[in-house]
């Protein structure tokens, strides 16, 4: 949710295809929506979904991928392109806020890591990967992430002992 945006995703849509709406509110309710597909057979496109004005970021963790896609008010159009250098990994959770993309995923050995993005000259450019020397296999740092301005929370839901002194 962002303001009077709804995203919201449908991955088993489609044959696993996966389908993303996004609805604007309105006093009355809400527009008709608009829908947008990408990705192939078991792609599972929108299974994690984040909203901020007109820029949408939508995983398919089928394909190991995160697309951030713009708002055209022309068309009524969604169009989508891959975020750029994409290690490999499985995307666990999405965020966008103040203009910054933020991407969990597996990493090696499911230690997790996440993957910064932000954009500079209309280009959205891959800018850190945050992680822990601490981590070790099946913790899942990044499997949650909040945002909120310049402050992030990450989770990391196999960790069973605090991470101390992580912070950055």
């Amino acid at each position: 949710v962002d303001e009077n945006l709804i995203i919201v995703g449908a991955p088993a849509a489609n044959a696993d295809r996966g389908t993303v709406f996004v609805y604007r509110i309105n006093p009355g309710g809400h527009d008709g929506g608009t829908q947008f597909t990408l990705g192939n057979a078991d792609a599972r496109f929108g299974s994690l979904v984040a909203i901020e004005g007109i820029y949408a970021v939508v995983a398919a963790p089928g394909e190991s991928s995160s697309y951030v896609c713009e708002y055209t008010a022309i068309s009524n159009t969604w169009p989508c392109t891959a975020l750029p250098n994409q290690p490999a990994g499985i995307p666990r959770d999405v965020q966008i806020e103040e203009g910054r993309i933020l991407v969990g995923a597996t990493g090696p050995n499911n230690t997790g890591l996440v993957h910064v993005y932000e954009q500079i000259n209309n280009v959205w450019t891959h800018n850190a990967t945050l992680t822990s020397g601490h981590l070790q296999a099946n913790e899942f740092f990044g499997a949650s992430i909040s945002a909120s301005k310049s402050r992030v929370a990450i989770g990391a839901p196999g960790r069973n002992q605090p991470l101390t002194n992580a912070g950055a």
